[in-house]
């Protein structure tokens, strides 16, 4: 739940402060509308995080796959909070922040998935694990 109100307050300074961080040089429509395309990096990434960490978790572990998504959605949501802006870094402050975004998507992407079918299988029971339900005895 964590991970996905990190990835969703991304909106929020999407349209109020990155604008002025990120793309000061820009008209405000302008800045507004690349802005929402750093915001937009992330919803492609998590497909591509599902994939990924899918496999992972078949090879490795659900449990060491959902780790690595905490960490990697907690670390890269972090780094954006710390990432200076164009004043600083110049053309590579609003680049950082689409690649932080694209991770953070990636992270996401793939801890659902890990968390769902980490649930369904370790909170049935040994006999029933494929396909665990509400209704199941």
């Amino acid at each position: 739940m964590v991970e996905f109100y990190d990835f969703s307050i991304f909106g929020f300074a999407t349209a109020s402060a990155f604008p002025q961080i990120f793309f000061p040089n820009l008209p405000p429509a302008q800045a507004l509308v690349f802005s929402y395309l750093a915001l937009g990096a992330g919803y492609p990434a998590r497909v591509l995080g599902a994939f990924i960490f899918r496999h992972f978790g078949d090879r490795a572990g659900r449990k060491i796959a959902f780790l690595t998504d905490i960490l990697i959605v907690g670390g890269s949501t972090c780094l954006t909070g710390l990432l200076p802006g164009y004043a600083k870094l110049g053309i590579a402050a609003p680049v950082l922040l689409v690649l932080l975004r694209i991770v953070q998507g990636i992270g996401v992407g793939g801890e659902f998935g890990g968390a769902t079918s980490l649930l369904a299988e370790f909170c049935a029971k040994p006999q029933s694990r494929a396909l665990w339900t509400p209704l199941a005895n």
